[in-house]
């Protein structure tokens, strides 16, 4: 994600006789040695997130990722679990993750270990803690994935004198991922897919009897509803696990970690899809606040009542009851959580890979919101999603038959600008290797391929991702969805043996209606799509220090280049909606400022 802010720590490099010798104190002073801020700023480093800033919203995002932690007691669990004396090296790494703290700990053994501390955002620490010690016990030991071993944990921090939740792993070898793909040669890239499509084949054939996220029996609270999963190796042995509540953000972000709702385990789609739309209904009812017309978040009047979002999600609910059987009974498998499956997160840096020209898949190292869901919802990697494309976009295959027309630059790309040629040529690159995944995973892991190409799956999965989104995007892209169910009817009916009539309709003047919002929708997250990365904007307007003035002139000369392709009477709305400013969408928020508090 672009998040490494280069040369802002360095490793502690000195022989300390016992843990009590890395203390806070030390680390200041050694810090202070490569810096010119005062030793309370830089002593608060090891406490706030240093991997980047951002372009808006700043403030609200340093204040809810500050995580206050004992540095001694954290390092004395690095000695201990590792059976050495002291520790001669502790730093905090660069590239942390946007879900958690993270640090390199050497004790005098000369073994180097990752201390994790999840962030307060939203999920409870003790939850996600608790699951990703669980699920890279499982991928490491029962999938045989490259996964460190964890070596200690603590998913209840009032119990620890680190005071924070904690998970102490192996350090991986290996390099990110995202250091390396898009300048990796040919050859490099397809080993690296071969080594994802075998990978995503063993969590394709693992089957689960619920949906939910996995954790150890022992580390659930009483009277945490679980549904019981035995992993039964091929020695005989057998392992104990239980399938708990989710640690997916969109039941918890925004205050809706203080609702008292199901988030699972689900044991079938419809409980799981009723409980989403459960959820958005029991946020809009008490949190929900209109905007402010002139917020960029303000869509419409209509938009702007929760009571529109809660008659859209009811008419869902109502369809759900159709949809849901036609997508049969899907299975429940396991993916790796840094694929965007929800819209929040997508972190390269979590994959890591040989620093040779094999780039073979070294570690998946971030297990934290590792989720069992439907197997249609496992998205691609977001290195290879094309669907952000402007200038080479996916091949019309006409009517499925014909062979489609290889993917390749625009036919006006000499008249492009040098920036337009560039990204151009990224996109085909781009597409290139998605199609080269498609074909692996078609060959390799055909299950996956066909659950990603079943209309019904893919009719369902659409809503899915968009029910917990609808007071940010507006209610648009749902009703688009049910438009469509709408307009499938005849062929969902038939599949289904029903005589029954659609359960949501449309008027000539709501379609057209619609039509006229959607278009707006799609109008409005233009930037998203196709600015953010070339204004050098990660999720959120992550952008790293270095970087930030340069990102600010782009997104100053973006929007105003936006702006212009508006008719003069819609420019005013165009600049109110644009993405990149203070009070601008961000998922990862865990506070909306226009929800109440407790």
């Amino acid at each position: 994600m672009g998040l490494i802010a280069r040369g802002l720590f360095h490793a502690t490099r000195c022989h300390v006789p016992t843990a009590r010798r890395v203390t806070a104190a030390f680390c200041r002073y050694h810090h202070t040695l490569k810096s010119k801020d005062s030793d309370v700023q830089v002593d608060q480093q090891f406490f706030q997130d240093t991997s980047g800033t951002w372009l808006f919203n700043a403030a609200e995002q340093q204040r809810q990722r500050y995580l206050k932690f004992n540095v001694d007691a954290l390092v004395a669990e690095a000695i201990k679990c590792t059976e050495a004396s002291s520790c001669i090296g502790f730093q905090k790494l660069p590239y942390e993750g946007s879900r958690y703290r993270s640090f390199e700990i050497e004790v005098d053994t000369g073994i180097k270990v990752i201390a994790k501390l999840p962030l307060k955002l939203g999920v409870p620490a003790h939850l996600t803690t608790a699951s990703e010690v669980a699920t890279m016990h499982f991928a490491r030991n029962f999938l045989r994935m490259p996964v460190p071993k964890v070596l200690s944990y603590c998913s209840r921090a009032e119990t620890t004198e680190v005071g924070a939740e904690y998970i102490i792993t192996e350090k991986p070898e290996g390099t990110p991922l995202a250091g390396r793909w898009h300048t990796a040669p040919e050859k490099s890239t397809l080993n690296f897919l071969e080594d994802l499509v075998g990978y995503e084949k063993v969590m394709a054939e693992t089957k689960f009897p619920a949906m939910g996220s996995l954790y150890f029996e022992r580390d659930l609270f009483d009277g945490t509803p679980f549904v019981p999963f035995r992993a039964e190796y091929d020695s005989g042995a057998v392992e104990e696990y239980a399938i708990g509540p989710t640690v997916d953000i969109r039941f918890w972000r925004n205050g809706r970690s203080s609702l008292n709702i199901n988030r699972g385990p689900w044991e079938n789609l419809a409980l799981y899809t009723w409980d989403i739309i459960d959820c958005e209904i029991a946020w809009l009812s008490r949190y929900a606040k209109p905007y402010p017309p002139e917020s960029p978040l303000y869509i419409s009047e209509k938009d702007n009542s929760p009571a529109t979002h809660i008659s859209v999600l009811e008419k869902f609910r109502e369809v759900s009851n159709y949809v849901g059987p036609l997508a049969g009974s899907p299975s429940f498998n396991l993916t790796y959580p840094c694929y965007p499956t929800d819209g929040f997160i997508e972190d390269p840096h979590s994959i890591l890979v040989s620093e040779d020209d094999d780039m073979k898949i070294t570690a998946f190292f971030d297990w934290q919101s590792a989720q069992i869901h439907p197997l249609f919802q496992n998205n691609i990697l977001g290195l290879l999603d094309c669907s952000e494309n402007k200038y080479v976009t996916v091949p019309d295959d006409n009517d499925g038959e014909t062979p489609a027309d290889p993917p390749s630059l625009p036919v006006d790309f000499e008249s492009l600008g040098a920036a337009e040629q560039e990204q151009s040529k990224q996109e085909l690159r781009k597409m290139k290797q998605q199609e080269a995944y498609t074909s692996l995973t078609e060959k390799e892991n055909p299950v996956m391929h066909e659950c990603r190409e079943d209309p019904s799956h893919v009719l369902l999965n659409g809503p899915l991702q968009t029910l917990s989104l609808s007071w940010e995007l507006g209610t648009a892209p749902l009703s688009e969805c049910l438009l469509r169910i709408h307009d499938l009817w005849p062929k969902i009916a038939t599949a289904l043996g029903t005589d029954d009539p659609c359960p949501v309709t449309f008027t000539e003047p709501e379609q057209e209606a619609h039509e006229k919002a959607f278009k707006q929708a799609k109008q409005d997250m233009e930037p998203y799509l196709y600015l953010s990365r070339k204004i050098g904007l990660a999720m959120d307007g992550v952008v790293p220090f270095h970087q930030l003035e340069h990102a600010r002139a782009r997104n100053a000369e973006e929007l105003e280049k936006y702006v212009q392709t508006f008719p003069p009477e819609e420019q005013a709305r165009a600049r109110r909606r644009w993405p990149f400013q203070e009070g601008g969408l961000a998922f990862a928020l865990t506070v909306d400022s226009h929800s109440e508090t407790e």
